[in-house]
């Protein structure tokens, strides 16, 4: 059984896991609000320099959420569970953006989760359920749909350089 136990000690958080009972300390980054680890200097998701602040803090809400959607080989069925899941979360945390990891079928097969993902986005705008999808394909500051997600989520452009044009990820604008 694996369960985590969590102390919020200010600026930092302890988890305590009760497989092996080892204890880390993590802090929110403070700039993507992704939990790194409470020494590091730089965040290894937006590599944003961190500085040590004087007030404690809670965890804030996070603006950007990466959701695996391939990890474990799922199903679509369960990729789409999986994306309806991430959504209703990200909704409640205040969560504006999630990245989604779907892949692109560098296996050698075609990714089936990737067009089924986009086909249920597309429903899901259509029915008011998300603001907005663009494609990886489509995030680059060359094309109207990139520019316009960079414009409304200026904390965006840090992943400029590794998202630009990435068929295996979409974002999604809650």
């Amino acid at each position: 059984m694996h369960a985590n136990v969590e102390r919020d000690w200010g600026k930092w958080l302890e988890i305590t896991t009760t497989d092996d009972f080892s204890t880390i300390r993590v802090k929110t980054c403070s700039t993507c609000g992704n939990e790194i680890d409470s020494n590091a200097w730089r965040c290894p998701h937006c590599e944003s320099l961190q500085t040590e602040s004087s007030e404690p803090r809670r965890k804030p809400k996070r603006k950007i959420r990466d959701v695996n959607l391939e990890k474990g080989h799922p199903t679509v069925e369960e990729a789409i569970s999986r994306l309806d899941s991430a959504i209703v979360e990200a909704r409640d945390d205040g969560i504006k953006i999630l990245r989604l990891i779907h892949g692109w079928g560098s296996s050698g097969k075609p990714s089936k989760i990737k067009p089924a993902v986009r086909r249920h986005l597309g429903q899901l705008r259509r029915q008011s359920g998300i603001a907005k999808f663009v494609s990886g394909d489509e995030f680059s500051e060359l094309t109207v749909s990139g520019r316009q997600l960079l414009s409304d989520h200026p904390i965006l452009r840090k992943s400029l350089q590794t998202d630009t044009n990435n068929p295996g990820i979409t974002f999604v604008e809650i």
